[in-house]
């Protein structure tokens, strides 16, 4: 670990190791602590790495938890019930068209003609550019207010999901 700190902070602008010249290096100076310190700093980071190891394992157990819990509290095909409940829950789990749970809409883009539509720091617009990542903080596109203003805008926490663009086709 020492060294690996020492070579970081090394005096000299760093070079790719096959271009290492041994002469150089054993020439180069580091400041070094005395050796009860580089102990203690080994010591440390070891304990880190340690740390670090227990919390890899911790959340791979509960990746695996939660991978399981996903198949016992939905049921399974053909079933009206998941194997596992909360306590106080009971009964079949009805069966509704998704068109009854959730909004469906399309062709709102106001006119990309119409510059008045956007604004560069105006409403964020959802589109099929936007959705690469798993959560959405900004959007690409913004509208102006007077782009906004015929359509039907979300409260913050709504979830979007982009179902029809082929410009997902590959994503």
């Amino acid at each position: 670990y020492l060294m690996r700190g020492i070579l970081s902070r090394s005096t000299k602008a760093s070079t790719m190791m096959h271009d290492l010249v041994t002469d150089d290096f054993l020439n180069e100076s580091f400041y070094v602590p005395c050796l009860n310190e580089q102990k203690k700093i080994g010591s440390y980071l070891n304990n880190l790495d340690e740390i670090i190891a227990l919390h890899q394992r911790k959340l791979t157990k509960l990746q695996l938890l939660k991978k399981s819990m996903l198949t016992k509290m939905f049921p399974k095909d053909g079933a009206r019930v998941p194997e596992i409940r909360f306590q106080g829950f009971h009964g079949n789990w009805e069966l509704h068209p998704l068109n009854e749970l959730a909004v469906f809409g399309g062709g709102h883009t106001p006119s990309m003609a119409d510059e008045a539509n956007y604004k560069k720091d105006g409403i964020c617009w959802v589109t099929s550019q936007d959705v690469k990542t798993d959560y959405l903080f900004d959007t690409c596109t913004k509208l102006s207010d007077k782009g906004a203003s015929e359509l039907k805008l979300y409260p913050d926490g709504t979830i979007i999901m982009v179902t029809r663009s082929g410009i997902l086709r590959h994503t």
